[in-house]
């Protein structure tokens, strides 16, 4: 039997064959264009809502400033975005505030951002000797993109400032100076901050560590591996004294920091120091109520440094290898509420609480921004990058003040408007570390490990 090939029949097999080939390069063509398409799209929608977010934010941040009460949850559109406003009461004075912009089309999709809203004008004002959410009297003012030194105090040769204190009209500066016969506190008048002087100083020993003042008392972190509590009478301010010392119970450590709060609705005064890692506890509270001899109420143990300490209402904040916040609304027997591990296993050198909510931890590095609302579960929100050791933290407003080792820029501001964003919004150079920090009346109050211990430093 033949078999004849039809030359014909083969030509048709081609073209059909071309054009099933065509056809489907045509379509993955189509299909790869129009995704393109919608990436490109998405892309410029996912800026545009990120913009609106932004935008609503920073419109609520202004609104706060003037009726704070009127920022509620409210849903509006613009073009073909939807924007949800969510707003949580966290207290009296803070607002957690979520923007949710979404779209339709080309696909549904949305962003989020949060921020945090304070109302500064109507919080309680403290007594005048600093601490979080009300201390530090009248708001922020000026340009801070360029803060100025107003004012400085030199201490004297080798006295290096370790701590800082504001209380009204007065700054109180602890130091430590190789020469034990020189003055550990000094009491400057900042009645005119353009022309402060040293009113009175007192020497109590070696020097002191930190500081913390309430009512007419001065609390000292002696650098003393006895006698480690120290409170000083301040009554006269131009005539401070030693009224006593007390060694803290088996430790021989140096302390590191000290606190002196009140509870709400009780009238006593208690002392929080802590110190090194000892053989025995690195964390003491004390009720001072009688300045002349103090009563100890309980003690920590952590086997490891205990940097910094703060209380915030009935919270106590303590910084060492990990970040620990306990309830003290007992003080005689203080209760954990949460405990978290810093990224890398960093320690954490300093504190300031904003709220129950919101904390800021200064660690060998980094400023983190830890969500607090959660005692479940503390989430970090954001980071920044301070090149060096944060000393000391004090927050006003959307402004965070460091006081930092980094050799450069040893005074930070830092802006977290956009809580999930902060950046570096001015900073300083200082000849030397710079140690405290505090706030008042849109001045910032600066110790410094140099002669010239005090900065006063104001916006422009």
């Amino acid at each position: 039997m033949k078999v004849f090939w039809n030359g014909k029949g083969q030509s048709l097999f081609e073209i059909l064959l071309a054009l099933v080939l065509v056809s489907i390069f045509l379509v993955t063509a189509y299909y790869v264009l129009n995704a393109n398409q919608i990436l490109s799209i998405q892309s410029s929608f996912f800026e545009r809502a990120l913009n609106l977010a932004n935008n609503e934010i920073e419109k609520l941040r202004d609104l706060s400033k003037t009726n704070f009460s009127n920022i509620t949850n409210i849903t509006s559109t613009y073009e073909n975005f939807l924007i949800e406003r969510n707003i949580t009461d966290l207290d009296p004075y803070t607002k957690k505030v979520e923007i949710k912009v979404s779209w339709k089309k080309p696909k549904p999709k949305s962003v989020s951002l949060i921020s945090y809203l304070v109302d500064w004008k109507n919080m309680p004002i403290d007594d005048g000797s600093g601490g979080a959410g009300g201390g530090g009297g009248g708001g922020l003012s000026g340009d801070w993109r360029f803060p100025t030194t107003l004012s400085s105090i030199d201490l004297g040769p080798g006295n290096a400032g370790t701590d800082i204190n504001v209380k009204f009209s007065t700054v109180f500066i602890s130091s430590v100076a190789a020469d034990e016969k020189k003055p550990d506190l000094f009491l400057i008048d900042i009645t005119n901050p353009q022309t402060p002087f040293i009113k009175s100083s007192l020497n109590t020993g070696k020097g002191a560590n930190s500081l913390s003042v309430k009512q007419n008392y001065a609390y000292l972190a002696h650098n003393s591996n006895s006698q480690q509590l120290q409170i000083v009478n301040i009554s006269n301010e131009s005539s401070p004294y030693l009224v006593s010392s007390t060694t803290l119970p088996n430790n021989n450590a140096i302390p590191l920091s000290i606190f002196a709060f009140t509870l709400p609705l009780d009238q006593r005064i208690y002392v929080v120091i802590t110190t090194q890692r000892s053989s025995g506890n690195e964390v003491f509270i004390y009720d001072v109520s009688n300045p002349n001899s103090p009563i100890l109420l309980s003690s920590l143990n952590f086997d490891a440094d205990v940097n910094d300490v703060f209380v915030l209402k009935d919270r106590l904040y303590l910084s060492s290898n990990r970040i620990y916040i306990y309830d003290v609304s007992n003080p005689s027997s203080p209760s954990l509420l949460s405990n978290l591990t810093l990224p890398g296993n960093d320690i954490g050198y300093s504190l300031f609480p904003l709220n129950y909510n919101l904390l800021l931890v200064g660690g060998s590095r980094k400023l983190y921004f830890i969500d607090t609302s959660n005692l479940n579960n503390l989430n970090i929100i954001s980071t920044y990058d301070a090149g060096g050791k944060v000393n000391d933290i004090y927050a006003r407003e959307n402004l965070a003040f460091l006081a930092t080792s980094n050799p450069n820029t040893e005074f930070q501001i830092i802006d977290y408007s956009n809580i999930n964003s902060p950046y570096l919004y001015s900073s300083y150079n200082f000849p030397q570390d710079a140690t405290g920090i505090d706030y008042r009346n849109n001045l910032v109050f600066v110790s410094a490990r140099s002669n010239d211990a005090l900065r006063i430093i104001t916006s422009r």
